[in-house]
């Protein structure tokens, strides 16, 4: 048993019932992305994971237990229309579900309530607001694990400790964001051809920054290869445009990680810490950029004189 159980177990008098290793089936599927992935939850604690183009999947504290959100990078929950539209959803996970009404055994069907396996929608839009239209996200999270307190009779249960596994898919399209004209419209004007575009395809779209240190604004966007379909960076410094990512590395900086990157912003200029490798950081003329993959790993892109370096951060 997992030493947070056997405290579940010793603070709560909770009755723990396991549920062991179940397989969750989370096949890939053609025009949709996907992602699984585990955790556990006990007591007051909340849960988050980022997935996607800035969404976040929670598992929010309730009073019998937790309830299941996903919300958008300014906070929307996206799975609030998820249907059907009565108590108790599909988005919440409590301890009552589980025990039958006397509270005096498990429950064995006279409690109409989901149980291990909770199947949801969400939309991938905030602006989605008709419950009855298309919710094109997909989410399904399993029980493998949980234990209850408040099992006396007269009691409601609640929900102490739950282990799970989750499986969410969307549609590729939207994970891409609309590049702003005016950034379309810079690029070109720095030599952007046509064999590339602009493509909102990690967060944010674009970036702003004085990547060689020389006082005057520099800018960075999202591109992809129309004659391969490769990823990479444009990188505009005045009027002289660099690609990467489309083909040679950089350091350990192969073209292949921006296929997988979910993230990247700008790193003002000034100290670096040491990287996961334990070499010696860069000293930074300018700002840089620092490329992620979500719960992942990181790499640093900066300029020198002699061209672009890259120092990796994390793993």
């Amino acid at each position: 048993m997992h030493a947070i159980k056997v405290l579940a177990a010793a603070l709560w008098a909770a009755v723990v019932f396991c549920h062991g290793a179940l397989a969750l089936d989370c096949p890939p599927a053609e025009g949709r992305s996907t992602v699984q992935f585990a955790g556990e939850v006990a007591g007051k604690n909340a849960f988050n994971r980022g997935f996607g183009p800035g969404w976040t999947f929670v598992l929010e504290v309730a009073e019998k237990g937790w309830n299941i959100r996903v919300m958008d990078r300014d906070w929307a929950d996206l799975s609030a229309l998820s249907p059907p539209r009565i108590s108790p959803h599909m988005r919440e996970i409590y301890g009552w579900h589980f025990r039958n009404a006397a509270n005096s055994g498990p429950n064995t069907g006279e409690i109409n309530a989901p149980q291990s396996q909770r199947f949801l929608s969400f939309a991938t839009d905030a602006g989605m607001t008709d419950p009855a239209g298309p919710m094109p996200g997909r989410l399904m999270l399993e029980l493998q694990d949980f234990g209850l307190a408040d099992l006396e009779p007269g009691e409601q249960a609640r929900m102490v400790y739950a282990q799970f596994a989750v499986c969410i898919s969307w549609p590729e399209a939207a994970n891409i964001m609309p590049v702003p004209p005016a950034v379309e419209g810079q690029f070109r004007a720095c030599g952007l051809t046509a064999l590339y575009r602009l493509e909102g395809w990690a967060q944010p779209v674009n970036l702003d920054l004085d990547i060689d240190g020389d006082g005057r604004p520099d800018a960075a966007a999202l591109a992809v290869r129309d004659t391969d379909g490769k990823h990479g960076v444009a990188i505009c410094r005045r009027d002289q445009l660099s690609l990467i990512g489309f083909d040679a590395e950089i350091g350990e900086l192969h073209p292949g990680y921006f296929e997988s990157m979910t993230d990247w912003w700008v790193v003002p200029r000034g100290p670096v810490g040491t990287g996961a490798t334990g070499e010696a950081p860069p000293e930074l003329v300018g700002d840089a950029i620092l490329l992620a993959k979500a719960e992942s790993s990181s790499v640093l892109l900066y300029w020198t004189q002699n061209g672009f370096r890259s120092y990796w951060q994390g793993d």
